[in-house]
């Protein structure tokens, strides 16, 4: 048998000398072997990379482990995640990583395994349990749903970037119009580049443990009254939904011409370029449900009928 298609696994650092080498010890532990590991550290105040100097040390796997020249440089979220991106070497697949998860051993041969049955740019995310500081499961989280629609993409992040795998045609499409310096999450930039050129698949296998504490450099999966209070605070007190429209914008002007009509459609009704009255009812009754949650669609909707966006 030849080798293995090569996987790049993306990790960004901060500070995180807490959680580190238990995350790199389940990067090390992967079953799947033709992996590098390429670390950016985003300019720590603390030990981190102390610790990830060590285990490049004691790794005895087949695995490399190759951290960045940050040039002193602390770029912040998503555009440290760019960088690693833009900057690693060539390889099949693409792995995003945070710094204080745990994977499965099977995460990567499983995602590799979907993806080398597409035949365009394709991307792969997995269901993962939510865990307190010590990793005891609160609950798991799935896509609740068979397929995914465009209504299920615009204003809800059903893959966390933790959970994603790029195939190689996926990474050069993102690659060639990845928008950084202009704070657009990786994840979502990369779920829509495949939605519109090319193929999602998933698995409701729970393939991670994603920690949620305080102090985490990315949050998401709060509680309820978490949830409802940033809702209120962002939606319909604050301008997050004109992030939205620049989004959308971006989307149109890039993809308009090879986008499905239903695509163009929903995208066109939230950006900037629909005005008037008639696109202000489009926008309130919009016709499909945009938000898992009942109370994430009455705030969307009431944040649409106020005109906040």
């Amino acid at each position: 048998m030849g080798m293995k298609k090569k996987v790049n696994i993306l990790l960004s650092t901060y500070n995180g000398e807490k959680y580190i080498e238990q995350q790199l010890n389940s990067l090390l532990a992967q079953t799947y072997e033709n992996i590098d590991i390429y670390i950016r550290d985003d300019n720590s105040k603390d030990h981190t990379i102390g610790i990830i100097e060590r285990i490049i040390k004691e790794n005895k796997t087949e695995k490399q482990i190759y951290i960045l020249d940050n040039h002193h440089q602390n770029l912040g979220y998503p555009d440290c995640f760019w960088e690693l991106l833009d900057k690693c070497q060539e390889a099949d697949y693409y792995s995003f990583c945070d710094q204080d998860d745990y994977w499965e051993p099977e995460k990567i041969e499983k995602a590799v395994g979907m993806l080398e049955s597409l035949h365009t740019p394709g991307l792969f995310f997995h269901a993962y349990e939510i865990c307190d500081e010590k990793l005891n499961c609160n609950y798991v989280y799935t896509y609740p749903k068979k397929t995914i629609e465009v209504n299920d993409m615009l204003f809800w992040v059903f893959a966390q970037g933790f959970s994603l795998v790029l195939n190689k045609e996926l990474k050069e499409l993102v690659q060639k119009t990845m928008p950084k310096g202009k704070q657009l999450p990786h994840d979502i930039w990369c779920l829509w580049v495949a939605y519109i050129n090319g193929q999602i698949v998933f698995t409701d296998e729970v393939l991670a443990k994603y920690r949620r504490y305080e102090g985490a450099v990315t949050t998401t999966h709060g509680s309820l009254f978490t949830k409802v209070k940033g809702a209120f605070a962002n939606e319909l007190f604050g301008n997050r939904l004109r992030e939205f429209q620049y989004r959308f914008d971006l989307l149109l002007d890039l993809y308009g011409t090879n986008m499905k009509t239903e695509t163009k459609n929903a995208l066109t009704i939230y950006s900037t370029r629909n005005h008037g009255f008639l696109a202000y009812i489009k926008k309130v009754f919009y016709g499909k449900r945009i938000m898992p949650s009942v109370m994430g669609e009455i705030v969307f909707r009431i944040a649409f009928l106020f005109g906040k966006i």
